[in-house]
């Protein structure tokens, strides 16, 4: 199969898809993160916890601090 994304009504029904398909199978990252939110008072535990969620299920040198430094901002922003 060759998919492309032609045009950005492509692009976000590949996101949304993809983001279905992906938290159907692996959820469990969402939900470690949720466990933690009644802890989060500022956007540095915010970065802390995504750090020590993906960092613990994955490669940790990938998921340090700096690199959840813009996530973790923006969802303590969103909270």
């Amino acid at each position: 199969m060759n998919y492309r994304l032609r045009t950005q009504a492509d692009y976000n029904k590949a996101i949304n898809v993809v983001k279905r398909v992906i938290h159907e199978w692996d959820p469990c990252e969402i939900e470690r993160i949720v466990a933690q939110i009644r802890h989060i008072q500022s956007e540095n535990d915010t970065i802390d916890v995504i750090s020590s969620v993906f960092g613990s299920s994955f490669e940790e040198e990938h998921f340090n601090r700096e690199q959840c430094h813009e996530v973790g901002i923006l969802l303590f922003k969103i909270f």
